[in-house]
């Protein structure tokens, strides 16, 4: 089975502590600990009753936290863009979801281990995928350019 190729942002305020811990991680630290929900829905539901929001927002916000939590897996690839140097980390998931306040942050606390590969200027990305690896979203999936990811990381 091919893996998926996820983009996880890095707030700049912890971009470094995901470089240097093997980590990617986010936000929304009033969700609590997520690994009890399963579906869509119970993100959704779960979602709506902390932040008392509804419509898009809720859609939104719940489904980004159950890719995180349910569809990344162990051996995706994953990019995270870092804003202050406009570089990207490209590495691999290699390990499951952990909800972890200490890791990173209080405000960080959902988790998951990565093994960097490299950190790549965002100019040597093709003009597509540096578009699509743009979004404004916290994790989402770009798995159609899994060949230009794996090109990159055969590179010196």
């Amino acid at each position: 089975m091919k893996p998926e190729v996820w983009v996880i942002r890095a707030d700049k305020s912890i971009a470094n502590k995901v470089e240097n811990g093997l980590l990617v991680a986010i936000g929304w630290p009033q969700m609590g600990d997520l690994s009890k929900l399963n579906t869509k829905e119970e993100y959704q539901k779960h979602y709506q009753n902390v932040y008392g929001t509804i419509g898009s927002k809720v859609t939104t916000g719940a489904n980004q936290l159950y890719r995180f939590v349910l569809k990344v897996q162990i051996g995706d690839y994953v990019l995270t863009p870092l804003s202050l140097s406009r570089e990207i980390l490209i590495g691999k998931v290699i390990g499951d979801y952990a909800y972890d306040p200490q890791a990173v942050s209080t405000d960080y606390p959902n988790v998951r281990n990565v093994s960097w590969y490299k950190k790549i200027s965002r100019d040597v990305l093709s003009p597509k995928l540096k578009g699509s690896s743009g979004s404004i979203m916290t994790v989402f999936n770009i798995s159609k350019y899994l060949p230009e990811i794996e090109d990159m990381i055969c590179r010196n």
